[in-house]
């Protein structure tokens, strides 16, 4: 039946991922999960389905998650006519973590990378729990997008290591 140590149907297992991807667990499983689709389940199974979605997709990538730019370059032209300019920003976030049985478990940092027209048209974020990486896939997104082409680069951040 496709069941695993989750115990979850192949059909469940999805749902019960992204239910553990858009809140706590407990939640996911408490709420998510209930009022969307009438199932009602532990905590323990949402975080474990979650758990190996995310450790199959680093398998399936050799750990490395690499987004693929499709389409035209980016146009950075300034809405006023006055030359060109793109926006870059890096930054980290603090984020809280739980072990399956809804105790607390240590924090981890979260960086999160965006590149940005002037009129805001384009918009693009990049984020993992990797600093080295994330920039690594911002510096490839924004060649892709074709960054170098503008005139002037601003890059926004809070003053930490940006």
């Amino acid at each position: 039946m496709g069941l695993r140590d989750d115990r979850l149907s192949p059909t469940l297992r999805p749902l019960a991922t992204l239910a553990g991807t858009l809140a706590s667990f407990t939640d996911a499983a408490d709420d998510i999960l209930r009022r969307f689709a009438g199932i009602r389940l532990s905590a323990g199974p949402v975080w474990a389905a979650t758990e190996r979605a995310g450790a199959d997709l680093l398998a399936d990538t050799d750990g490395v998650i690499l987004p693929m730019p499709t389409g035209n370059p980016w146009d950075f032209t300034r809405p006023d006519g006055n030359g060109s300019v793109g926006y870059v920003g890096l930054d980290a976030f603090s984020v809280p973590m739980q072990q399956p049985d809804a105790r607390k478990a240590e924090w981890r940092m979260m960086y999160v990378g965006v590149l940005y027209t002037p009129d805001k048209e384009h918009t693009e974020y990049v984020s993992g729990w990797d600093l080295d990486e994330v920039a690594a896939r911002l510096r490839r997104v924004a060649v892709a997008r074709g960054f170098g082409r503008a005139g002037r680069v601003v890059a926004v951040m809070d003053g930490g290591n940006g």
